[in-house]
């Protein structure tokens, strides 16, 4: 608790129980900022129910983005139910788009894109990085003698 002033004394006992009130309620919510754990969110896209870092999805077919909310920061603690709708979004559209509420990813064309997941209602993001590939159209097999 802080050290009461001198011309807090000079003051009636009456006006001492807001003051006295204020400190400590504002004591009590820094206690409680430091001892609440912190919300955080993630987002991992797959394909076909796999994940690789970042994931790599080929040109036309697709992927899905799996949003998660935690109890505590960067995705620790217990996993929780989102607070609201998720709403899902693409850094790169020409690259690879995401329907906004299913959070389906579609390779569109070579390169890479962040997709965000977003609860507006807690406002927590979590995103990942999708790399699009091309899908092979002919292959060489060179045989040399031994």
């Amino acid at each position: 608790m802080k050290q009461i002033p001198e011309e807090f004394h000079k003051l009636p006992q009456s006006h001492w129980i807001p003051i006295i009130l204020a400190e400590l309620v504002e004591e009590v919510r820094q206690i409680r900022d430091i001892l609440t754990p912190r919300l955080s969110a993630t987002l991992t896209v797959t394909t076909k129910g796999e994940k690789s870092m970042p994931a790599t999805i080929l040109v036309g077919k697709t992927g899905q983005a799996a949003y998660q909310e935690w109890s505590g920061p960067n995705g620790t603690g217990d996993k929780l139910p989102s607070a609201g709708p998720v709403t899902f979004s693409s850094s790169s559209p020409t690259v690879a788009t995401v329907d906004p509420n299913s959070g389906l990813v579609t390779a569109v064309a070579v390169g890479t894109a962040t997709i965000t997941g977003s609860d507006a209602t807690n406002s927590l993001t979590a995103s990942d990085t999708v790399t699009v590939t091309e899908v092979a159209t002919s292959a060489t097999l060179v045989v040399t003698a031994n």
